[in-house]
């Protein structure tokens, strides 16, 4: 669990996403999960992570181009107090998508989809995302789904390290 020692370090990250947010063409969501101990107070990391997930850049003085035109998707922060219910807690805040045919996020679309986190109870018993894709004859006919789970934890160690920030981002959004 990261815990902010300065307001100086908000400030930062603040900056860092906002260079994010107008350095990409589509708007990026945010979702923050906070996982509270009893035993401790985090008043201040839970109004932060809030901050976040709502992109507020107003909040730090901080000018972005996409708040500024309106165009700023807030995204939403959830507490939760056991690491045990995130899986479940992620899922009921993040809407499902819509499953019509002539919606872009159908099934049969050619696009692959990410589903919410779920625990696997068949392997390591670990938080998984998983990821399936339509393949379609050239005719646009169904031949099958492709699909794989990916831990969680391999995907968020993967964006923590990453350092080739330089000439690309990474984003984790769930």
């Amino acid at each position: 669990r990261g815990l902010m020692s300065y307001i100086t370090e908000a400030k930062t990250l603040m900056e860092v996403i906002s260079q994010g947010q107008d350095s990409v063409i589509p708007n990026v969501i945010i979702n923050t999960c906070v996982l509270i101990d009893d035993g401790k107070t985090i008043l201040y990391e839970k109004h932060f992570m809030r901050v976040v997930a709502q992109q507020n850049f107003s909040k730090y003085n901080i000018s972005n181009a996409k708040s500024e035109a309106g165009m700023v998707v807030k995204g939403t922060m959830v507490s939760v107090n056991s690491s045990s219910n995130i899986g479940a807690v992620v899922r009921s805040v993040l809407s499902t998508p819509n499953l019509q045919p002539h919606s872009p996020l159908h099934p049969l679309k050619s696009k692959p989809t990410f589903l919410m986190p779920t625990w696997d109870v068949t392997n390591k018993g670990e938080l998984v995302v998983s990821i399936t894709k339509t393949v379609l004859d050239k005719e646009g006919n169904l031949l099958g789904i492709v699909g794989v789970d990916i831990a969680l934890e391999d995907l968020a160690e993967d964006i923590i390290f990453y350092n080739d920030f330089r000439r690309s981002y990474a984003f984790f959004v769930t």
